[in-house]
C-alpha cells in the first residue's frame, strides 16, 4: 500500500497560546472551521486535560463523523490519528507550532496516511489536502482575529 503525506504551513501573528486555545476548544471549532467542519465535540476527554493524550474528538456532520484520537499534546502542538471511519490502515496528523523571531508563530499541519483500499488513495488525498489547507487558513485567521481582540480589550 502507498503511504501518502502532505504538509501545509502558514505564518500567524497570534501567539502559540492563542492558536492552541482554538485547537483545544473543540466545541468551538464550528465558529471558525465552517463550512469545512460543521460540528465538533469531545467524545472523551484526555488523561490530564480535556484536550490531552487519550481525548477523542468527533468532527463532521451527520451522517459522516470522523473520530480522532489525540496521541500527544504539549505546548508545541498535537498529534492525532483517525480511529473511525475505517478508510485508513494508518493515519497520523500533527499540528506543530514554532515561534517566529519576528513575533507570532509558524503553524504547520501535516498528514500521513495509508488508504485501506488502494483505489481510494488518490480521492482521499485530494479531499484531505483541500480540507486541511482550508482548516489551516481558517485557524490562522481565527487566531489572528482573537489576538487582535485581546490586544484591543482593556485589561
Amino acid at each position: 500500500m502507498t503511504t501518502r503525506q502532505f504538509a501545509f504551513s502558514s505564518p500567524c501573528r497570534a501567539s502559540v497560546e492563542t492558536v492552541l486555545a482554538l485547537l483545544d476548544d473543540v466545541d468551538g471549532w464550528s465558529a471558525w472551521a465552517r463550512p469545512l467542519v460543521m460540528h465538533t465535540s469531545w467524545e472523551r476527554w484526555g488523561d490530564s486535560t480535556p484536550a490531552g493524550a487519550g481525548a477523542i474528538r468527533k468532527v463532521g456532520a451527520w451522517p459522516v463523523w470522523i473520530r480522532e484520537l489525540i496521541l500527544t499534546r504539549d505546548d508545541t502542538g498535537q498529534t492525532y490519528t483517525v480511529i473511525s471511519p475505517s478508510a485508513f490502515t494508518h493515519y497520523l496528523g500533527s499540528v506543530t507550532l514554532r515561534p517566529l523571531a519576528s513575533g507570532g508563530v509558524d503553524v504547520e499541519w501535516r498528514v500521513e496516511f495509508v488508504a485501506r483500499r488502494r483505489i481510494a488513495g488518490p480521492v482521499l488525498n485530494t479531499v484531505l489536502q483541500t480540507t486541511i489547507a482550508g482548516l489551516l487558513k481558517r485557524l490562522v485567521k481565527a487566531a489572528e482575529r482573537k489576538s487582535a481582540r485581546e490586544e484591543r480589550s482593556p485589561r
